[in-house]
């Protein structure tokens, strides 16, 4: 239970990744008169804000999967 309701916010972080990388590659140039001293296309900034957007959202997923991992299914359901 715990493992496939971290997957689900796992999966939800990573489209919203993919969306992401698509929405920034499409304004990098845009984006080059901004920033100083980094590439408008840099992998290794695009890998570090990849890796903390999913951290943050197993993170954020992990507090209700453990509650719900407590909760019996049939008392659940009772109370329903």
């Amino acid at each position: 239970m715990l493992a496939a309701v971290l997957g689900e916010g796992a999966a939800l972080g990573a489209a919203g990744i993919a969306l992401g990388l698509a929405a920034s590659a499409g304004l990098a140039r845009a984006m080059r008169a901004m920033l100083y001293e980094v590439g408008a296309t840099d992998a290794a900034v695009y890998a570090a804000g990849a890796a903390f957007v999913l951290a943050v959202a197993v993170a954020a997923t992990l507090v209700p999967a453990r509650r719900a991992t407590r909760v019996d299914p049939m008392v659940a359901l009772r109370a329903e």
